[in-house]
């Protein structure tokens, strides 16, 4: 994961991503924000903001964990992540329907994959059956969410440990993560949801 740390040098919070690369975090904060002001449409909520800001901080831990060199500011860059990221979420991954066909079949086996039992034909039959029906309605709730909450989703699914939190920035992004996934995974129940309803 890559690292970065956040200091107090006078009562001004710093972001440090690396040993050179230092950015008073309002500053960061700052360009991030006026990024998505001017991407996001009016009806954009406090947590789809909340979520590019995360995606946006992520961006740029990876950048420079990764040793690219940076030309120009770190704010100039920042608003550029943020500026494409706030793009591609309030925009391209809102063409739901253009994307709803591009269901991932991974996200759908392993949210519905079931315990291995040893059964009789009849009752192996009925379990056959309800993972069927089980796995009709996920990929239906699927196609209703957006791309975003889809990648968001498998992310989830494949990532094997926690999320650092060692650092007051680790522990953000991690917070921020795990909210992103919550909603994601709450709006993917209600789609469910509402397709059960509909067959009843």
């Amino acid at each position: 994961m890559p690292q970065a740390k956040a200091a107090h040098v006078k009562d001004v919070q710093l972001v440090q991503f690396t040993e050179t690369q230092i950015i008073e975090k309002d500053r960061l904060d700052k360009a991030i924000r006026g990024a998505i002001r001017k991407v996001a449409p009016a009806e954009a909520t406090v947590d789809e903001r909340a979520e590019v800001v995360a995606t946006t901080y992520l961006k740029l831990a990876r950048f420079f964990a990764a040793g690219k060199q940076l030309k120009g500011e770190i704010a100039s860059l920042a608003y550029q992540v943020a500026y494409n990221t706030a793009v591609d979420h309030f925009f391209r991954a809102r063409k739901v329907e253009a994307s709803r066909t591009d269901i991932d079949e991974d996200l759908v086996v392993s949210a519905a994959g079931l315990t291995q039992q040893t059964l009789s034909s009849e009752g192996e039959m009925l379990l056959k059956e309800q993972a069927v029906i089980k796995q009709r309605h996920l990929a239906a709730g699927i196609k209703e969410i957006s791309r975003t909450d889809r990648e968001t989703l498998i992310e989830m699914l494949e990532r094997d440990k926690p999320m650092p939190r060692t650092t007051a920035v680790e522990t953000r992004l991690a917070n921020l993560a795990a909210q992103r996934e919550k909603r994601a995974r709450d709006r993917l129940s209600r789609a469910v949801r509402r397709n059960l309803d509909l067959e009843r």
